[in-house]
């Protein structure tokens, strides 16, 4: 079966209700954040994994969406926080790139 962008989506939307899941349960006191914060790194994985898969598959770079998406708030808000794309980005702008 080949995935199209919906079951990426499904799945990514799946693992983003497993994080929070896990933070409800802190919230009630179930268990506190430090005991639950291996579990809270474990889904916050899964959701930056599913969502590193549906960008590729959507043909979007994360990482460049990500950089030009906090640079574009920060010049908003008036930060002078900005992010520099990744290295794949800078050997691209110099013909280095794969």
């Amino acid at each position: 079966m080949v995935w199209d962008l919906p079951r990426w989506g499904n799945a990514l939307a799946g693992e983003v209700g497993e994080l929070c899941n896990v933070i409800k349960k802190i919230d009630r006191g179930d268990f506190t954040l430090e005991s639950a914060r291996a579990q809270v790194a474990h889904e916050a994985a899964d959701v930056l994994t599913y969502l590193d898969l549906l960008t590729f598959y959507a043909g979007v770079s994360l990482e460049d969406a990500a950089v030009e998406k906090w640079n574009e708030v920060s010049r908003r808000v008036g930060s002078f926080i900005r992010l520099k794309p990744g290295l794949k980005a800078m050997l691209d702008a110099r013909g280095g790139g794969s």
